[in-house]
């Protein structure tokens, strides 16, 4: 059988980018009171989107919902600051992808992180120019784990 594509998960696969989004995250529940112990994060939290996240912290922790855009908001600025610090080229992912290239391969991204922050993480690794496709959390009506957005990179791809 041969394969025509890859589609990369980013966060934990092509970037190390989960005790950022833990970082961020805390960061902006700390003013209202709120916050997640890590191991807790990494069981039921890792891998959200951060509206999923809130979801959750209303449901079982009593999180006001009126303070989702604000917390969104600071979470997006804050993971912003951190990766423009702590964000840098992969040597071995920028070989594995320049191979993939050379061998054919078409390339694509789904994660549950929006667009504007993909966007910025994936610069800043020097990783963006070799997606041919980049399917974020604002594309799809159900984020991973659904398969929604797998499914449309395999068609845009």
């Amino acid at each position: 059988m041969r394969y025509d594509a890859v589609i990369f998960d980013m966060d934990g696969v092509l970037l190390d980018a989960t005790n950022w989004h833990y970082e961020a995250l805390n960061e902006a529940l700390h003013p209202f009171g709120y916050s997640i112990p890590f191991d807790l994060h990494l069981d039921r939290f890792n891998g959200l989107s951060t509206k999923g996240k809130l979801e959750i912290l209303s449901a079982e922790y009593g999180l006001p919902r009126e303070l989702h855009n604000l917390i969104s908001e600071t979470k997006q600025d804050r993971t912003q600051r951190i990766a423009y610090q702590k964000c840098f080229p992969n040597p071995s992912h920028l070989i594995l992808l320049n191979r993939l290239k050379i061998l054919g391969f078409h390339i694509g991204l789904c994660t549950n992180s929006i667009r504007l922050t993909t966007e910025q993480m994936l610069g800043l690794a020097q990783l963006i120019n070799f997606m041919d496709v980049v399917v974020t959390n604002e594309d799809v009506f159900k984020p991973k784990p659904d398969p929604q957005g797998y499914l449309l990179a395999c068609e845009q791809l």
